[in-house]
């Protein structure tokens, strides 16, 4: 393993469709204080809307973005992601590297790649070290979505023919394991539903920093060299072990959706009496 400190860090960015990962990004670059910062971008192509969100994006503007389509960096993509990172550490332009995957990835196995016990695992760790895993959610659209049944393949945006994942797994998923939690969009939404959504958010990630956002417009040192992720106490996560080899666990085994949606549930009652106590 590499001297920590000699190693570029990287933030891992994740959020569903829609969410306003791309432009959380582009705000990055447009105002670097200062770092010289490369981009990954995760489009799965002709498997999912990404391709489609990311068309006439400004974000391909920027020259220091690289794009790695028609697969997932947690699996199929693994290889080149590895590659392109060494790329960018051995040409000695960039001290920070974003990677953005895709709408429908999670961050576990993203973050399991750059420790897995394998060539392409220890390749990843011997160069970077993994700073933050930042997820962001649509404030107005993320209580909408979880609270459905639908799937990835009834949106037409899974994976593939045999991804049966539906839309509230991927969005627990992303919010679980994360570090840093950009809750955007919040001009969509009042105070009491944004509370209400901050509790349940916490409910589900009670470690995670909440940072509210409009239009991707947060403060880079909250997103920056925050060194956030602890690798220790990451592993420990259920499915990590599983996510270094690449294999996925069902959602069911990672947490108990039954007892998040009471936690929902639970949530909003406090809240409501919260607000009902402060107006009397």
């Amino acid at each position: 393993m590499g001297d920590l400190s000699q190693r570029i860090p990287v933030a891992i960015i994740s959020g569903f469709l829609g969410a306003g990962k791309t432009t959380l990004v582009e705000r990055i670059l447009n105002n670097p204080h200062g770092r010289r910062i490369a981009v990954i971008v995760n489009d799965l192509g002709e498997f999912s809307g990404d391709a489609g969100l990311l068309k006439g994006a400004s974000l391909r503007h920027h020259r220091n973005v690289i794009e790695l389509k028609n697969g997932c960096i947690c699996c199929s993509l693994r290889d080149e992601l590895a590659e392109h990172i060494a790329q960018l550490v051995k040409s000695d332009q960039f001290d920070y590297v974003l990677v953005e995957s895709t709408g429908i990835s999670e961050p576990m196995p993203v973050a399991a790649g750059f420790f897995a016990d394998d060539e392409v695992g220890d390749a990843l760790e011997d160069r970077v070290r993994v700073d933050a895993t930042i997820t962001v959610v649509d404030a107005l659209n993320f209580p909408l979505d979880f609270e459905k049944s639908d799937t990835l393949r009834d949106r037409r945006i899974a994976l593939d023919t045999i991804d049966d994942r539906s839309v509230s797994d991927v969005l627990a998923e992303q919010v679980e394991f994360a570090n840093i939690i950009v809750i955007n969009k919040i001009d969509l939404v009042d105070e009491v539903e944004l509370r209400r959504l901050e509790a349940i958010l916490h409910q589900l990630n009670p470690k995670a920093r909440l940072v509210r956002a409009t239009h991707g417009m947060v403060p880079m040192e909250l997103l920056l060299d925050t060194r956030a992720f602890d690798f220790e106490e990451a592993s420990q996560s259920s499915g990590w072990q599983r996510a270094l080899v690449g294999k996925k666990t069902p959602p069911a085994a990672e947490f108990d959706l039954a007892s998040f949606v009471a936690a929902w549930n639970a949530a909003i009652e406090r809240a409501a009496a919260c607000f009902a106590g402060h107006g009397r």
